[in-house]
């Protein structure tokens, strides 16, 4: 997403909903130091208590 908003930004463009998921996204990964692009899932999973995909434990790296 830096890509996306640095070349808009070139252009002389502000893409604000691409900004607003672009700080989504770095509050995820804030909050999960230790995860991947995983972690947006994981958040997803957070926000919505008893919905998930597939039904095996989150495996975090150490």
């Amino acid at each position: 997403m830096d890509n996306i908003l640095s070349a808009a930004a070139a252009a002389g463009l502000r893409l604000p909903v691409t900004e607003l998921v672009a700080q989504r996204y770095q509050s995820i990964l804030a909050s999960l130091p230790q995860a991947d692009h995983a972690a947006a899932l994981i958040a997803l999973e957070r926000l919505n208590p008893g919905k998930r995909l597939g039904d095996a434990p989150d495996l975090l790296p150490p």
